[in-house]
């Protein structure tokens, strides 16, 4: 499924989902192509494996900002009608994991801290002859 939207007026997003009956193919880099085979915009990322199968669709998009975009483009429909915002979930996993993480390190000082007070170093102070 391929969709378009604008943002704004000078900026426009494509995008494109590789549905889960799709594959089975690698690729590390993604292109945004004019109707006469223009190459407009190119993204290279890691290795992605797209492979056949159930739960495998990938999502991927463009956004391009530039004078006049919409209207160049000729593209009407605003993008929030189809993108999703991940901003608030992405949020709360970042609070979640500091939280953990923040959590963690106070377990872990009180855990040595409380070692070291009830530990008995007297074996370690004995007198060389």
């Amino acid at each position: 499924m391929d969709t378009s939207g604008y943002v704004d007026a000078n900026t426009v997003a494509w995008a494109v989902v590789l549905e889960q009956d799709i594959g089975d193919f690698d690729y590390n880099w993604i292109g945004l192509v004019t109707r006469d085979g223009t190459l407009l915009a190119v993204d290279y990322l890691p290795l992605q494996r797209k492979r056949q199968g159930v739960n495998n669709v990938h999502n991927r998009s463009f956004v391009l900002k530039f004078a006049a975009a919409a209207a160049l483009a000729r593209i009407t429909i605003p993008a929030q009608s189809w993108m999703f915002d991940y901003s608030p979930q992405i949020d709360a996993l970042t609070l979640l994991a500091t939280s953990n993480a923040t959590a963690q390190i106070n377990n872990m000082r009180r855990t040595v801290r409380n070692y070291f007070l009830n530990k008995n170093f007297s074996n370690f102070s004995k007198e060389l002859s």
